[in-house]
């Protein structure tokens, strides 16, 4: 029988497990430090179900909670208890703030019942909680986690009156699988749709060590949202954000899990291109998981203050007029390093006081102009090289003008208003092969006297990698099979490499979307850091051109991968 119908006190004040069916680990303290690092880059989530159980949660000062256990919000689930959710309510707060918590455990394990100092230290900060359950994998797919996480929103706020929460004021928060689910809630309009309600009434969104972009292929994220491309995209939640989507505060750890802390800088770019407040907390020292365990030792708990700062200024009217953002400027000039045409760079830099990141973008015939405005508006500076494989820039010609560019702006950045350590390659088509070679080999940077280390980060589009096949590029590469080695990119991924980003359109040039996934499995054996992204509907250029557009597939994408 369902425990609707009567208030109980706190689990963590009058027992042990609140789950039976899972191993109490109450007494041991979870792991401090980085996590060990997993095979593959994107290894997010797996295993994280098993560190569900934290220690006891600290007695609040003041009375205990008032608790609602088993309030069942939706039927629709072969089993009953993964669609019921657990209400805490602060004893002495009238008509609080809600805050709607979503469990992590890879969207295949993990309960209501595993975080019960989540919900007490949100109680403490005045705020009642809901912890909820939804439907897990095997049994179920997406769409359904954000189907249940909706039907429980929906709920709560039907459901507001009688249990004394204030529905206006209401939040969805999540950590690690539940924070993709919480941001699919909130951001994408679909799933409150199906409730009549709009993103805009969810207050805030609190997205804790989550993954926003699924499409990247993973065997979990394959396994769980499918296949195709275009099926983990239906999942991704950076992708439907609107301008309506509510301010947002995103929170991850200095040794989070591989990828998390760059899918979390990419969903800040994307909100703050479509002008939604967003806010980050990056925590030092802490891993994936004892930030959250954290909350339960007020002493150590460095998060849930400032997540409470963060849910209350979203929870009281502002009385200040919201100011336009300013108006970003920007100056395009030229920068010659020799007489020959492919010895000039166009830099477009945004008009700011400090030295600011920049990238150097080689194109061969592509238009980037709208992604180096797009960039500006990041506070990002962009250097157009215009090269590409032709016999007039015959090898080493080719990639030794990549290194005397970048060697350039690296060595003379600070008279540009550049700032020298936060230097970045991009390469697209034909040219995107130079950079990832200057990039990879790192000798080429050493030749010219710069740190091995020189290049934060690298972004392939649409880039060839391999020029050892007989007649690739002829008169531009010598004949000799040991130098064509050498001058291939797929050769060098290390495991000390700059980051490295794979992009590529569905409707590539022929050869493209193979040569990529050649590229993550070299980088997979090596140990290169890596992302490799196919962006559906759009053919070898047009990803390029919608930079700075309503349809910008690219800008952000980068920015964030770049840490920018």
């Amino acid at each position: 029988m369902l425990r609707n119908s009567r208030w109980l006190p706190s689990p963590g004040l009058s027992r042990c497990c609140p789950s039976a069916r899972l191993r109490c680990r109450r007494c041991q303290s979870p792991a401090r430090g980085p996590l060990p690092e997993p095979s593959r880059l994107l290894s997010l989530l797996v295993g994280a179900a098993a560190l569900a159980q934290g220690p006891a949660p600290a007695t609040p000062a003041g009375k205990a909670p008032r608790i609602a256990y088993d309030l069942q919000y939706s039927e629709v689930s072969r089993d009953p208890k993964r669609n019921r959710l657990d209400l805490w309510l602060p004893a002495d707060v009238t008509n609080p703030p809600l805050v709607m918590f979503i469990h992590g455990g890879s969207w295949m394990g993990g309960s209501k019942d595993d975080l019960p100092g989540v919900a007490l230290r949100l109680v403490g900060h005045g705020f009642a909680a809901a912890m909820i359950n939804y439907r897990l994998n095997p049994g179920a797919r997406w769409p359904a986690f954000a189907e249940d996480g909706a039907a429980a929103f929906a709920w709560l706020r039907t459901h507001a009156a009688e249990y004394g929460f204030d529905r206006e004021r209401m939040f969805v928060m999540g950590h690690s699988a539940g924070a993709q689910i919480a941001a699919a809630v909130a951001g994408d309009p679909r799933w409150l749709a199906a409730h009549d309600l709009r993103p805009d009434h969810v207050r805030g969104l609190v997205a804790m060590s989550g993954i926003f972009d699924l499409r990247p292929r993973h065997p979990l994220l394959q396994g769980i949202f499918g296949q195709k491309t275009t099926q983990r995209a239906d999942a991704s939640p950076i992708l439907f954000v609107t301008p309506r989507t509510p301010p947002t505060l995103l929170v991850w750890g200095e040794h989070d899990m591989p990828g998390l802390p760059m899918s979390a800088q990419m969903m800040r770019r994307r909100l703050e291109q479509l002008g939604v407040p967003v806010t980050t907390m990056p925590l030092t020292g802490a891993n994936h998981v004892d930030y959250v365990f954290d909350f339960e030792r007020p002493e150590r708990d460095r998060a849930s203050p400032r997540i409470a700062e963060f849910i209350r200024s979203c929870a009281t009217p502002s009385t200040t007029p919201k100011a336009s953002p300013p108006r970003l400027m920007q100056t395009v000039t030229e920068v010659r390093l020799g007489e020959g045409a492919h010895q000039r760079l166009r830099l477009h830099r945004p008009v700011a006081s400090k030295p600011m990141p920049w990238v150097l973008f080689a194109r061969d015939t592509a238009d980037a102009e709208p992604l180096a405005i797009a960039w500006c508006k990041l506070g990002i500076a962009t250097a157009i090289l215009d090269i590409g494989l032709r016999p007039a820039l015959a090898h080493p010609l080719g990639a030794q003008t990549v290194t005397d560019a970048f060697a350039h702006l690296y060595q003379h950045g600070k008279d540009l208003g550049l700032d020298p350590a936060r230097g970045h390659l991009v390469g697209h088509g034909d040219a995107g092969l130079l950079t990832n070679l200057v990039a990879l080999d790192s000798r080429w940077l050493t030749d010219a006297g710069l740190p091995a280390n020189a290049i934060r980060a690298v972004a392939s589009l649409s880039a060839p990698i391999d020029v050892q096949p007989a007649g690739a590029f002829p008169g531009v590469f010598p004949s000799e099979h040991a130098a064509r080695v050498a001058a291939s990119p797929i050769t060098w991924p290390r495991q000390n490499g700059p980051p490295l980003l794979l992009l590529w359109a569905e409707r590539d040039l022929a050869g493209r979307a193979h040569d990529q996934l050649r590229m993550v499995m070299r980088a997979e054996t090596t140990g290169q850091a890596h992302v490799a992204l196919e962006l559906p509907g759009h053919d070898h250029s047009s990803y390029l051109t919608s930079a700075g557009t309503d349809t910008d597939a690219i800008s952000w994408l980068i920015a964030g991968f770049f840490g920018l």
